[in-house]
């Protein structure tokens, strides 16, 4: 539990739901209050703005004030794949932006971190200018604040209990991990350049706080087991979406097969499925035999060799571009039929997670 005169600070995509989670010692992040800075559902506003007003300094002098800082690219990567399935949000982007790079040099996305730290709302029309940078980093310097970086997560757990006072448990397990997203170098130098030049401002920021985070020494004794499980959320995602939506967000073939992946989900849900990576496994032998069950396509066929022996997470992924750029008789011919000897049982399973090296 946060003690009264600590602030956490949670800048979206920065591992704040988990730290969150771990504060409390729940399944379930905490709402907004004075004591953690989010963003107030009911407003889509952040409700950290006031610590960052000089005129309102003298009230938080007392206060151990702590925050994440991610890269700008990756934090953004990662924010889109998260908010794009989140209509609640992504609908106040006016136009609303097709695919990553619309997202990323979007208007209304520009500095995204100076903006929420500011208080203002998500996605607001008025975006931050460099003197509201200088704000922002004349209030860090002021106060007590201690920053830590998500690119080095357990040093910076480790920094929050030295400096902060922040009682950790002996393990913390990662919440709301995005699950398919391409990595940094997917991403064109071109683009790059481009997405880093439009967050110029989140840039300095997080140069800023990297500098005096490297004047910090964390001893290896004071470090926290950090469970990175990145297929775990699965389970939860599963519960409303088909996998396949990772890649394919409102497309035919899914629709065209729903029967098929109702009756799959429907097994998959009964059956004693442990792990996010136990259910990806069954997932993709249940969906790849029922696939071939069916003539397919010579390319098909070709993706499904080529992807036998990969992890399931990559095989969605490669299936679903091979899905979103293929001609509609590619699949409109496959009939998907759900059968349970399609995914095999009893002792196959350690086999398997030993071939995919999990």
């Amino acid at each position: 539990m946060l003690k009264e005169d600590q602030i956490f600070i949670h800048v979206p995509k920065t591992g704040g739901t988990t730290l969150n989670c771990a504060l409390h010692s729940s399944d379930q992040p905490q709402a907004a209050s004075f004591n953690f800075r989010h963003i107030v559902r009911e407003t889509k506003r952040s409700n950290s703005g006031d610590i960052f007003n000089p005129l309102k300094r003298e009230k938080y002098e007392q206060y151990k004030i702590f925050m994440m800082l991610r890269h700008p690219l990756d934090r953004i990567v990662s924010e889109y794949y998260f908010i794009k399935e989140r209509d609640e949000f992504f609908s106040l982007l006016k136009p609303a932006p097709p695919n990553f790079k619309e997202y990323a040099l979007h208007r209304q996305t520009a500095n995204y971190v100076v903006s929420f730290l500011l208080g203002n709302r998500i996605y607001a029309s008025q975006r931050p200018t460099e003197e509201d940078l200088q704000l922002v980093i004349n209030e860090i310097e002021q106060l007590n604040f201690t920053i830590g970086i998500f690119e080095q997560f357990n040093s910076s757990l480790a920094l929050f209990k030295n400096e902060v006072g922040v009682q950790w448990p002996k393990s913390i397990e990662n919440k709301r991990v995005t699950i398919i997203r391409p990595e940094k170098e997917e991403i064109s130098a071109d683009l790059t350049a481009k997405i880093l030049k439009k967050h110029a401002l989140d840039v300095r920021l997080y140069e800023f706080a990297l500098k005096r985070f490297s004047n910090y020494e964390v001893s290896k004794d004071s470090l926290v087991k950090f469970k990175d499980n990145r297929c775990q959320y699965v389970l939860t995602y599963t519960n409303n979406h088909n996998l396949l939506e990772l890649v394919l967000k409102n497309h035919p073939f899914i629709g065209h097969h729903k029967m098929y992946f109702n009756e799959l989900q429907r097994f998959l849900s009964t059956t004693s499925v442990s792990s996010g990576e136990e259910y990806l496994i069954q997932w993709k032998l249940g969906f790849m035999n029922a696939l071939k069950e069916n003539k397919l396509s010579k390319d098909m066929s070709d993706l499904l060799a080529r992807h036998e022996e990969t992890l399931p997470i990559n095989f969605i992924q490669a299936f679903g571009r091979y899905i979103d750029k293929a001609n509609p008789r590619v699949w409109k011919d496959i009939t998907l039929v759900f059968q349970r000897q399609q995914i095999p049982q009893n002792g196959w399973i350690s086999s398997v997670f030993k071939r995919f090296g999990l």
